[in-house]
Protein backbone atom coordinates (compact mmCIF):
# COMPACT_ATOMS: atom_id res chain seq x y z
CA UNK A 1 0.00 0.00 0.00
CA UNK A 2 1.64 3.44 -1.20
CA UNK A 3 1.45 6.50 1.21
CA UNK A 4 -0.18 8.63 -1.51
CA UNK A 5 -1.50 8.80 -4.83
CA UNK A 6 -2.47 12.06 -7.07
CA UNK A 7 -5.33 11.13 -9.18
CA UNK A 8 -7.39 12.62 -11.60
CA UNK A 9 -10.72 12.68 -14.07
CA UNK A 10 -9.54 13.20 -17.71
CA UNK A 11 -12.39 13.18 -20.61
CA UNK A 12 -12.56 15.11 -23.67
CA UNK A 13 -10.27 18.19 -23.89
CA UNK A 14 -9.08 18.15 -20.40
CA UNK A 15 -6.93 14.53 -21.29
CA UNK A 16 -4.30 16.53 -22.75
CA UNK A 17 -3.54 18.84 -20.03
CA UNK A 18 -3.92 16.24 -17.38
CA UNK A 19 -0.83 14.06 -19.51
CA UNK A 20 1.43 16.86 -18.21
CA UNK A 21 0.46 17.68 -15.08
CA UNK A 22 0.47 14.11 -13.71
CA UNK A 23 3.86 13.96 -15.18
CA UNK A 24 4.88 17.07 -12.94
CA UNK A 25 3.72 14.35 -9.80
CA UNK A 26 5.48 11.57 -11.84
CA UNK A 27 9.10 13.22 -11.52
CA UNK A 28 8.34 14.68 -8.37
CA UNK A 29 8.30 10.79 -7.13
CA UNK A 30 4.86 10.13 -6.57
CA UNK A 31 2.70 7.55 -7.96
CA UNK A 32 -0.14 9.27 -10.94
CA UNK A 33 -3.74 7.29 -11.63
CA UNK A 34 -5.77 8.70 -14.27
CA UNK A 35 -9.67 7.76 -15.08
CA UNK A 36 -10.01 8.66 -18.32
CA UNK A 37 -11.98 8.12 -21.76
CA UNK A 38 -8.85 8.59 -23.83
CA UNK A 39 -5.74 5.92 -22.23
CA UNK A 40 -4.05 6.02 -25.91
CA UNK A 41 -2.72 9.80 -24.51
CA UNK A 42 -0.98 8.12 -21.51
CA UNK A 43 0.57 5.47 -23.26
CA UNK A 44 4.38 4.99 -22.23
CA UNK A 45 4.03 6.98 -19.41
CA UNK A 46 3.72 5.40 -15.72
CA UNK A 47 0.51 6.86 -14.90
CA UNK A 48 -2.12 4.37 -14.37
CA UNK A 49 -5.36 4.62 -16.43
CA UNK A 50 -9.02 3.74 -15.35
CA UNK A 51 -11.50 3.58 -18.16
CA UNK A 52 -14.15 5.90 -17.80
CA UNK A 53 -17.36 4.83 -17.52
CA UNK A 54 -20.25 7.73 -18.45
CA UNK A 55 -23.24 8.24 -15.88
CA UNK A 56 -26.48 8.96 -17.05
CA UNK A 57 -27.33 11.79 -19.44
CA UNK A 58 -28.64 13.70 -16.63
CA UNK A 59 -25.75 13.52 -13.81
CA UNK A 60 -22.83 16.20 -15.09
CA UNK A 61 -19.36 14.06 -16.14
CA UNK A 62 -17.70 15.47 -13.03
CA UNK A 63 -19.22 13.38 -10.88
CA UNK A 64 -16.93 10.59 -12.41
CA UNK A 65 -14.71 11.78 -9.86
CA UNK A 66 -15.56 9.38 -7.59
CA UNK A 67 -14.26 6.55 -9.47
CA UNK A 68 -10.60 8.56 -9.49
CA UNK A 69 -10.79 8.48 -5.62
CA UNK A 70 -12.37 4.79 -5.60
CA UNK A 71 -9.56 3.47 -7.60
CA UNK A 72 -7.00 5.78 -5.65
CA UNK A 73 -8.08 4.67 -2.22
CA UNK A 74 -7.60 0.78 -3.56
CA UNK A 75 -4.01 1.83 -4.10
CA UNK A 76 -2.72 3.86 -1.26
CA UNK A 77 -3.62 5.30 2.00
CA UNK A 78 -4.04 9.28 0.66
CA UNK A 79 -5.83 10.26 -2.68
CA UNK A 80 -4.72 13.74 -3.74
CA UNK A 81 -7.84 14.86 -6.30
CA UNK A 82 -7.11 17.96 -8.74
CA UNK A 83 -8.74 18.66 -11.25
CA UNK A 84 -6.76 17.97 -14.79
CA UNK A 85 -6.90 21.60 -16.19
CA UNK A 86 -3.87 22.86 -13.68
CA UNK A 87 -0.75 23.89 -15.55
CA UNK A 88 3.03 24.04 -13.62
CA UNK A 89 3.92 27.65 -13.37
CA UNK A 90 7.24 28.82 -14.48
CA UNK A 91 10.17 27.91 -12.35
CA UNK A 92 7.90 25.63 -9.83
CA UNK A 93 7.84 21.96 -9.64
CA UNK A 94 5.49 19.39 -8.00
CA UNK A 95 5.42 18.53 -4.30
CA UNK A 96 6.24 15.04 -2.47
CA UNK A 97 2.70 13.82 -1.21
CA UNK A 98 2.27 12.49 1.98
CA UNK A 99 -0.11 10.70 3.77
CA UNK A 100 -2.77 12.69 5.88
CA UNK A 101 -4.75 11.48 8.29
CA UNK A 102 -7.96 9.80 7.64
CA UNK A 103 -11.43 11.73 6.53
CA UNK A 104 -11.61 14.43 3.86
CA UNK A 105 -8.53 17.15 3.99
CA UNK A 106 -9.02 20.69 2.32
CA UNK A 107 -6.57 23.02 1.12
CA UNK A 108 -9.07 25.89 2.73
CA UNK A 109 -8.71 27.06 6.53
CA UNK A 110 -11.71 27.22 8.63
CA UNK A 111 -12.81 30.32 7.41
CA UNK A 112 -14.90 28.81 4.68
CA UNK A 113 -18.72 29.49 4.01
CA UNK A 114 -21.28 26.97 4.93
CA UNK A 115 -23.48 25.42 1.99
CA UNK A 116 -26.35 27.60 2.90
CA UNK A 117 -24.16 30.63 2.02
CA UNK A 118 -22.68 29.05 -1.19
CA UNK A 119 -24.15 31.16 -4.72
CA UNK A 120 -22.67 30.07 -8.09
CA UNK A 121 -22.80 32.87 -10.65
CA UNK A 122 -23.95 30.28 -13.05
CA UNK A 123 -27.58 30.22 -11.11
CA UNK A 124 -28.24 33.80 -10.98
CA UNK A 125 -25.78 34.22 -7.42
CA UNK A 126 -28.72 33.07 -5.75
CA UNK A 127 -27.47 31.11 -2.91
CA UNK A 128 -28.33 27.33 -2.16
CA UNK A 129 -30.37 28.38 0.61
CA UNK A 130 -33.07 29.68 -2.01
CA UNK A 131 -36.23 27.71 -2.03
CA UNK A 132 -35.63 26.23 -5.46
CA UNK A 133 -32.02 25.13 -4.46
CA UNK A 134 -33.01 24.43 -0.97
CA UNK A 135 -35.44 21.65 -1.95
CA UNK A 136 -33.43 19.80 -4.15
CA UNK A 137 -30.74 19.48 -1.51
CA UNK A 138 -33.21 18.52 1.51
CA UNK A 139 -34.03 15.85 -0.89
CA UNK A 140 -30.46 15.14 -1.41
CA UNK A 141 -29.56 14.97 2.16
CA UNK A 142 -32.29 12.65 3.35
CA UNK A 143 -31.27 10.32 0.72
CA UNK A 144 -28.42 9.99 2.01
CA UNK A 145 -28.94 10.24 5.98
CA UNK A 146 -27.48 13.78 5.94
CA UNK A 147 -29.77 15.74 8.92
CA UNK A 148 -28.88 18.80 7.98
CA UNK A 149 -26.64 20.43 4.91
CA UNK A 150 -26.72 24.09 5.76
CA UNK A 151 -24.07 24.02 8.24
CA UNK A 152 -21.64 22.27 6.88
CA UNK A 153 -18.50 23.98 5.81
CA UNK A 154 -17.47 24.02 1.87
CA UNK A 155 -14.06 21.81 1.26
CA UNK A 156 -13.29 22.77 -2.21
CA UNK A 157 -13.66 20.69 -5.71
CA UNK A 158 -10.63 21.41 -7.67
CA UNK A 159 -8.07 20.15 -4.82
CA UNK A 160 -8.66 17.94 -1.88
CA UNK A 161 -7.78 14.51 -0.37
CA UNK A 162 -9.58 11.78 0.74
CA UNK A 163 -7.51 9.61 2.89
CA UNK A 164 -8.49 5.71 3.95
CA UNK A 165 -9.14 4.20 7.44
CA UNK A 166 -6.93 1.16 8.49
CA UNK A 167 -10.08 -1.04 7.53
CA UNK A 168 -12.54 -1.58 4.78
CA UNK A 169 -14.84 1.34 6.21
CA UNK A 170 -13.46 3.51 3.75
CA UNK A 171 -15.36 2.13 0.84
CA UNK A 172 -18.78 3.76 2.59
CA UNK A 173 -17.13 7.07 0.73
CA UNK A 174 -17.36 6.21 -2.52
CA UNK A 175 -20.59 3.58 -2.16
CA UNK A 176 -22.52 6.78 -1.07
CA UNK A 177 -21.35 9.03 -4.12
CA UNK A 178 -22.71 5.67 -6.01
CA UNK A 179 -25.81 6.40 -4.23
CA UNK A 180 -26.24 10.10 -4.93
CA UNK A 181 -25.66 10.06 -8.36
CA UNK A 182 -28.51 6.78 -8.62
CA UNK A 183 -30.62 9.74 -7.26
CA UNK A 184 -29.26 12.42 -9.60
CA UNK A 185 -30.02 10.19 -12.64
CA UNK A 186 -34.06 10.18 -11.91
CA UNK A 187 -34.57 13.56 -9.48
CA UNK A 188 -34.94 16.37 -11.82
CA UNK A 189 -32.34 19.48 -10.39
CA UNK A 190 -32.96 23.06 -12.06
CA UNK A 191 -29.42 23.86 -12.57
CA UNK A 192 -26.30 20.76 -12.02
CA UNK A 193 -24.08 23.26 -9.98
CA UNK A 194 -26.88 22.68 -7.16
CA UNK A 195 -25.44 18.93 -6.42
CA UNK A 196 -22.11 19.94 -8.37
CA UNK A 197 -18.97 17.69 -7.24
CA UNK A 198 -18.10 19.53 -4.77
CA UNK A 199 -21.50 20.33 -2.67
CA UNK A 200 -21.86 16.27 -3.32
CA UNK A 201 -18.12 15.79 -2.19
CA UNK A 202 -19.33 17.48 1.25
CA UNK A 203 -22.89 15.50 1.44
CA UNK A 204 -21.03 12.12 1.05
CA UNK A 205 -18.43 13.04 3.51
CA UNK A 206 -20.86 13.82 6.22
CA UNK A 207 -23.18 10.54 5.37
CA UNK A 208 -19.94 8.81 5.83
CA UNK A 209 -19.63 10.87 9.82
CA UNK A 210 -15.96 11.56 8.02
CA UNK A 211 -14.01 14.49 9.46
CA UNK A 212 -13.00 17.23 7.30
CA UNK A 213 -9.78 18.74 8.25
CA UNK A 214 -8.09 22.12 6.98
CA UNK A 215 -4.74 20.31 5.11
CA UNK A 216 -3.18 24.12 3.94
CA UNK A 217 0.30 22.67 5.10
CA UNK A 218 0.40 19.67 3.24
CA UNK A 219 -1.93 21.11 -0.08
CA UNK A 220 -0.32 24.78 -0.01
CA UNK A 221 2.91 23.80 -2.00
CA UNK A 222 0.14 22.13 -5.22
CA UNK A 223 -1.50 25.59 -5.24
CA UNK A 224 1.82 27.74 -5.38
CA UNK A 225 3.34 25.32 -7.90
CA UNK A 226 0.57 24.81 -10.62
CA UNK A 227 -2.23 27.14 -11.88
CA UNK A 228 -6.21 26.16 -12.93
CA UNK A 229 -7.18 27.03 -16.13
CA UNK A 230 -10.87 26.25 -15.02
CA UNK A 231 -11.46 25.33 -18.50
CA UNK A 232 -14.67 23.26 -18.25
CA UNK A 233 -16.74 26.01 -17.14
CA UNK A 234 -15.61 29.60 -17.32
CA UNK A 235 -18.64 30.81 -15.14
CA UNK A 236 -17.20 29.41 -12.05
CA UNK A 237 -15.14 32.12 -11.59
CA UNK A 238 -15.87 33.90 -8.67
CA UNK A 239 -17.79 31.86 -6.06
CA UNK A 240 -18.54 33.63 -3.24
CA UNK A 241 -20.91 33.29 -0.10
CA UNK A 242 -24.16 34.79 0.32
CA UNK A 243 -25.93 35.23 3.94
CA UNK A 244 -28.44 33.35 4.72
Amino acid sequence: MREAIVVTLATGRHAVPAVALLDHFVAAGNAALVVTDQPELFAGTTIETVPHVPDAKMVKVTHGKRHALRAGLERAWTAYFIDADHILRPGQRAPKLERLPAGVGSPFDRQVPALCNMRFPVSGKRPLSAPETAEVLDRAAAHLGVADWRALRWCGDWLYAVTRDEGDAWRAFPDAWDRLVELLAVMPVPNPMVLSDGVSLRLVAEACHWRVTPQVDAMTPIVRAFRHLRMSDPRMRGIRAAPC
